[in-house]
């Protein structure tokens, strides 16, 4: 059920990423579960860069939060794995964050939050 990507360069990289040429996003995970059900929502589906637009992606950021005076980050969900807190919004069986979560042996809290 892999979620039809946007059809513009907008859609797939920001409106800074218009003009740039980067490819789309490539489809790592199909799921057949919706995200976030009872919300406005999509597929569970997990879609990564190529290396070497997540890196000009970076740099972009780095450049913006240089120049910014003030800055606040509204992240999602994901960010939190980096620090070992359970994934619950990764879906897809064959879910790259999973893999990711399992092989750096990040603990899962129990169902008391132990």
């Amino acid at each position: 059920m892999a979620t039809e990507l946007p059809s513009s360069e907008v859609g797939w990289h920001g409106l800074l990423g218009s003009g740039k040429s980067w490819p789309a996003p490539r489809l790592l995970a199909d799921s057949t579960e919706e995200a976030r059900p009872g919300f406005s929502s999509c597929s569970a589906d997990e879609y990564e860069d190529l290396p070497e637009v997540l890196a000009a992606k970076a740099a972009l950021l780095a450049r913006l939060l240089r120049q910014s005076r003030h800055s606040v980050a509204y992240t999602g969900a994901g960010i939190s794995t980096g620090a070992g807190i359970k994934d619950y919004a990764s879906k897809a069986a064959d879910s790259k964050v999973n893999a990711l979560v399992a092989s750096a042996g990040v603990a899962e809290e129990d169902e008391q939050g132990e």
